[in-house]
Protein backbone atom coordinates (compact mmCIF):
# COMPACT_ATOMS: atom_id res chain seq x y z
CA UNK A 1 0.00 0.00 0.00
CA UNK A 2 1.37 3.55 -0.60
CA UNK A 3 3.19 4.96 2.45
CA UNK A 4 4.63 1.87 3.30
CA UNK A 5 7.89 2.40 5.81
CA UNK A 6 10.86 0.17 5.21
CA UNK A 7 13.52 0.34 7.60
CA UNK A 8 17.20 -0.76 7.88
CA UNK A 9 19.00 -1.18 11.15
CA UNK A 10 23.13 -0.17 10.98
CA UNK A 11 25.35 -3.74 10.45
CA UNK A 12 21.71 -5.22 12.07
CA UNK A 13 18.83 -6.61 10.69
CA UNK A 14 19.55 -9.79 8.90
CA UNK A 15 19.28 -10.25 5.30
CA UNK A 16 15.86 -10.91 3.80
CA UNK A 17 14.29 -9.29 6.86
CA UNK A 18 11.16 -8.05 6.66
CA UNK A 19 11.58 -4.48 7.19
CA UNK A 20 9.74 -4.11 10.19
CA UNK A 21 11.30 -2.89 13.23
CA UNK A 22 11.34 -5.90 14.83
CA UNK A 23 12.97 -7.40 11.88
CA UNK A 24 14.73 -4.74 9.85
CA UNK A 25 16.09 -5.23 6.11
CA UNK A 26 19.81 -6.40 6.19
CA UNK A 27 21.17 -4.02 3.62
CA UNK A 28 19.72 -0.28 2.35
CA UNK A 29 19.40 -2.03 -1.00
CA UNK A 30 16.93 -4.44 0.44
CA UNK A 31 14.99 -1.13 1.76
CA UNK A 32 15.16 0.48 -1.62
CA UNK A 33 14.00 -2.36 -3.55
CA UNK A 34 11.43 -2.28 -1.30
CA UNK A 35 10.29 1.03 -2.05
CA UNK A 36 8.45 1.91 -5.54
CA UNK A 37 5.13 3.55 -5.08
CA UNK A 38 4.51 7.33 -4.36
CA UNK A 39 4.38 7.97 -0.46
CA UNK A 40 6.93 4.70 0.36
CA UNK A 41 9.56 5.43 2.57
CA UNK A 42 12.73 4.09 3.12
CA UNK A 43 14.18 5.10 6.72
CA UNK A 44 17.91 4.16 7.31
CA UNK A 45 19.54 4.10 10.77
CA UNK A 46 22.94 5.51 11.87
CA UNK A 47 25.93 3.98 10.88
CA UNK A 48 28.40 3.04 8.14
CA UNK A 49 27.34 1.07 5.44
CA UNK A 50 29.22 -0.44 2.43
CA UNK A 51 27.74 -1.25 -0.77
CA UNK A 52 26.41 -0.28 -3.93
CA UNK A 53 23.35 0.87 -3.97
CA UNK A 54 20.86 1.06 -7.30
CA UNK A 55 17.62 3.22 -7.62
CA UNK A 56 16.02 2.84 -10.02
CA UNK A 57 11.63 2.49 -10.94
CA UNK A 58 10.55 4.36 -8.36
CA UNK A 59 7.28 6.13 -9.11
CA UNK A 60 6.44 9.14 -6.48
CA UNK A 61 4.56 12.23 -6.92
CA UNK A 62 5.64 15.98 -6.42
CA UNK A 63 2.90 15.86 -3.26
CA UNK A 64 3.56 12.57 -2.61
CA UNK A 65 7.12 11.73 -3.43
CA UNK A 66 9.07 8.02 -2.62
CA UNK A 67 11.69 8.79 0.50
CA UNK A 68 15.01 7.68 1.54
CA UNK A 69 16.15 9.24 4.29
CA UNK A 70 18.12 8.69 7.66
CA UNK A 71 15.87 7.30 10.18
CA UNK A 72 14.67 10.89 12.71
CA UNK A 73 17.89 12.44 13.44
CA UNK A 74 20.07 9.32 12.83
CA UNK A 75 22.97 10.02 10.07
CA UNK A 76 23.50 7.05 7.54
CA UNK A 77 26.87 7.13 6.11
CA UNK A 78 27.79 5.85 2.60
CA UNK A 79 31.46 4.23 2.73
CA UNK A 80 32.46 3.16 -0.63
CA UNK A 81 35.97 1.97 0.50
CA UNK A 82 36.41 -1.63 0.39
CA UNK A 83 38.93 -4.33 1.96
CA UNK A 84 41.68 -5.07 -0.83
CA UNK A 85 42.66 -8.82 -0.33
CA UNK A 86 45.17 -10.69 -2.38
CA UNK A 87 43.88 -13.28 -5.26
CA UNK A 88 45.59 -16.09 -2.81
CA UNK A 89 44.73 -15.28 0.50
CA UNK A 90 48.13 -14.21 1.92
CA UNK A 91 49.75 -11.29 1.27
CA UNK A 92 53.69 -11.84 0.64
CA UNK A 93 56.21 -9.87 2.45
CA UNK A 94 59.77 -8.27 1.49
CA UNK A 95 61.31 -6.98 4.39
CA UNK A 96 58.85 -4.86 5.64
CA UNK A 97 56.72 -4.33 2.21
CA UNK A 98 53.51 -6.46 1.61
CA UNK A 99 52.59 -7.38 -2.27
CA UNK A 100 50.34 -9.21 -3.59
CA UNK A 101 48.16 -9.91 -7.28
CA UNK A 102 44.48 -8.18 -6.81
CA UNK A 103 41.56 -8.17 -8.51
CA UNK A 104 39.69 -4.91 -7.78
CA UNK A 105 40.87 -1.21 -9.88
CA UNK A 106 42.32 1.39 -7.49
CA UNK A 107 41.45 4.59 -7.36
CA UNK A 108 41.94 5.85 -4.39
CA UNK A 109 44.17 3.97 -1.78
CA UNK A 110 43.66 4.23 2.26
CA UNK A 111 46.11 2.82 5.07
CA UNK A 112 44.78 3.89 8.67
CA UNK A 113 42.36 6.48 7.16
CA UNK A 114 45.57 8.51 5.40
CA UNK A 115 45.15 8.91 1.42
CA UNK A 116 47.67 7.15 -0.32
CA UNK A 117 47.20 7.92 -4.05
Amino acid sequence: AAGSSGINAEYGGSQHGAGSWEAPYGTIQECVDAVWRAGDRCLIRGGTYREVVEVKGMRGWTSLPVVIQGYQDERPILDGTVEIKPIGGVWEKMGDIYFGEIKETIWQLFYDALMMT
